[in-house]
């Protein structure tokens, strides 16, 4: 009798992550990458998608995390407003997704977030700089 074999899932999950690390590593820069076929789109689509999965998981939790800490920490300063803010800006605000531009580089991706006010100050002092 044939009998197909089948590889365990554990096989297939470590082989997909193997492929989402390699595709990453040889992501094309910023400048090199004017126009993309639609091959190179689907695939950037794809890695985008399953780079989320871990990465929103681990961001979400970072988030919970952060809004625990920063609800004790609010305790602990007697209420202060200003402490608990600036934890829980850190841990809520950010990307919760991969989008295709973070992965070819034309966005940062920000783990951490930043307040509006900062985010602000940095966004204008990244069009004052020259351009090299």
């Amino acid at each position: 009798m044939n009998q197909i074999r089948r590889r365990p899932p554990r096989a297939v999950a470590l082989a997909v992550a193997v492929a989402l690390a390699a595709a990453l590593t040889v992501a094309p820069a910023p400048a090199q990458a004017q126009s993309r076929s639609l091959g190179a789109e689907a695939g950037l689509g794809l890695a985008s998608f399953f780079s989320t999965l871990p990465y929103g998981m681990v961001k979400v939790v970072w988030a919970l995390l952060g809004t625990l800490g920063s609800g004790m920490a609010w305790c602990f300063t007697g209420g202060n407003g200003e402490v608990a803010t600036a934890i829980l800006d850190g841990a809520v605000r950010g990307d919760y997704v991969l989008t295709p531009d973070h992965l070819t580089g034309k966005e940062g991706i920000d783990f951490i977030g930043r307040s509006p006010e900062n985010q602000a100050a940095q966004q204008q002092q990244q069009q004052d700089a020259p351009a090299w």
